[in-house]
């Protein structure tokens, strides 16, 4: 998920955005939605402090819905957990009554002109009306597309009580110029690669391990390749990880305050090492062909590959290891059908390092959040944004102890990102906890990736743009030609024309920030990205930053 302005240093080379699909995948049954159309309680005071008739149009794809009808309650214990929830918080909050509505909440230009024509659902997914972007996100933000709730987020006193894990994250790229136009809603610790364990330990191949590196995964894959069973089953960002990994996202993006748009691309200067770099990944698809891959691939295909047992690797989120346990095309129906215990079959590992030790932004956690109509007055804004620290606190307890009364399964309990909620005093009132549901060895691993200093980012230091700004086609072309075609193929070349092609878009765009404010927030960022470095990875900072830093960063600054 990049995290920052333009396609920026901050953020990797592909410019995450796999958990798009997978989340319109599960967000009805993660939100434990039905599809009754008003409901309204008349009694005793509510949280939200007001008595007023208050009427909220929600959607039932999320993220908080209508009340679920007695025929839904009845089919699925989901739903009658959301329902007793959600009747609860009713009875507190007198006169609130909610109104469905037919708006695609997932999908980006249907919420958008939804909430610019004034029918959007009280509240909706942040992520979504940025296409998963953060740069997009903070953009649809500025325009006005998301009520503003920095007195909201104060006054209930949601920050103090965000986990440890999460709220550096919150605080530092949630804010948008020291207002909040969301909270948070969930929190996984990132990306990583989804293995078989049983198969490593049965063909005596090394396992995955903190630090590893994309040579590591190649010899994996390759180990494990054997007929139409590949190694690893990768949609088109994760064929990038080898690149990432080696910090091209960082070292290819240059400030430049002189231009309209303040940034310029430089993939000229040390074309040959980056040729070699995707050569390695094209040998890894073509010469070992232990990669299963095609462009149309998404989390999907490459989820139900491993599954399957067409593929022994998958790249993506960790919240695909405990997904629905009682699905049929999930982690858990691999381990069923060998007739084994999950984490005998199944291992999850962070994301490889670069060789040099440069760690990618994809190991860095992620926060999904929910935001809130413009167009509600301060009784409705009041109480939808009481509902969701409801739902994401005391509810959230509430639905998953029923949850576990009914079926005794702690998976259940601690599916998807809920093995990490984002909240810390949630954890005390659940059953169990996720080390029981999943295993100590998957949580460590799970914990020790979330418990590391996020790396430096362009929004905390430079403002946010009021537009996007250049698109990435001109790279996303690149790699689908690197990736998808056979046969000698000129990187180098194709660099420098991705190089030309980016440099002359950027002209088009003029940047809404004073040469004066980008200058100085930018020294402060590179600034951080030379003290990061120095400590986190030294042998990436002696071997690669610091010269760089030297001859092209403070140039630009101080031109």
């Amino acid at each position: 998920m990049g995290e920052s302005g333009p396609e920026s240093a901050a953020t990797s080379w592909s410019g995450f955005t796999s958990r798009r699909n997978f989340l319109k995948a599960v967000g009805a049954a993660g939100a434990l939605l039905g599809g009754g159309a008003v409901l309204s309680a008349c009694n005793s005071d509510g949280p939200g402090g007001s008595s007023s008739d208050v009427t909220l149009n929600v959607s039932a794809d999320g993220p908080y819905g209508p009340m679920p009808t007695k025929k839904e309650q009845k089919a699925s214990i989901g739903s009658l957990a959301y329902a007793e929830s959600l009747q609860a918080w009713l009875k507190k909050n007198p006169g609130v009554q909610f109104k469905k509505v037919s708006v695609n909440v997932w999908d980006q230009e249907a919420i958008t002109t939804a909430l610019t024509g004034g029918t959007a659902p009280a509240a909706f997914v942040s992520n979504v009306i940025g296409s998963w972007d953060a740069a997009g996100i903070r953009s649809a933000f500025l325009q006005g597309l998301a009520a503003d709730v920095t007195e909201h987020v104060d006054e209930s006193k949601l920050l103090p009580r965000l986990a440890d894990y999460a709220r550096p994250i919150w605080e530092k790229i949630w804010t948008v110029n020291g207002s909040y136009y969301a909270a948070p809603s969930s929190y996984n610790v990132g990306v990583g690669i989804h293995y078989r364990k049983d198969l490593v330990n049965e063909l005596g191949l090394k396992m995955p391990a903190p630090g590893w590196t994309w040579a590591d995964v190649r010899e994996l894959a390759k180990g494990m390749t054997e007929g139409k069973r590949k190694g690893i089953a990768l949609q088109s960002w994760g064929l990038q990880g080898g690149v990432s990994a080696e910090g091209l996202g960082l070292l290819s993006e240059i400030p430049a305050p002189e231009t309209p748009w303040n940034w310029t691309w430089d993939y000229s200067s040390n074309v040959d090492h980056w040729a070699r770099i995707i050569g390695e990944m094209r040998d890894m698809r073509f010469e070992d062909e232990s990669v299963m891959a095609d462009v149309t691939f998404g989390d999907g295909e490459i989820w139900n590959a491993f599954v399957r047992g067409d593929a022994c690797m998958h790249m993506n989120t960790v919240v695909f290891y405990t997904a629905e346990p009682t699905a049929d095309t999930t982690h858990m129906a691999l381990a069923k059908k060998l007739d084994k215990p999950l984490e005998d079959v199944v291992g999850w590992a962070p994301p490889p390092t670069g060789r040099n030790g440069y760690r990618p932004d994809l190991s860095q956690g992620q926060i999904d959040a929910v935001s809130f109509s413009p167009d509600l007055d301060d009784d409705e804004l009041s109480a939808i944004f009481d509902l969701h620290v409801y739902m994401i606190g005391e509810g959230f307890v509430k639905q998953k102890n029923m949850l576990y009364e009914e079926t005794n399964d702690l998976k259940q309990v601690y599916n998807f990102d809920k093995i990490t909620p984002v909240l810390k005093d949630t954890l005390d009132g659940m059953p169990g906890s996720p080390e029981e549901a999943w295993g100590t060895e998957f949580m460590e691993a799970v914990r020790a990736a979330g418990d590391h200093e996020l790396m430096p980012n362009t929004a905390w230091y430079i403002p946010v743009e009021e537009q996007v700004g250049p698109t990435s086609e001109a790279v996303d072309d690149a790699f689908s030609k690197w990736w998808y075609e056979r046969g000698d193929v000129d990187i180098a070349a194709d660099l420098l024309r991705t190089e030309n092609v980016r440099n002359t878009q950027a002209k088009s765009f003029t940047s809404s920030i004073a040469d004066e404010e980008f200058t100085a927030g930018a020294r402060k960022f590179y600034e951080a990205h030379d003290a990061f470095w120095q400590q986190n990875a030294p042998e990436f900072y002696d071997g690669v930053f610091r010269s760089w830093y030297e001859q092209k960063i403070r140039p630009a600054l101080d031109a």
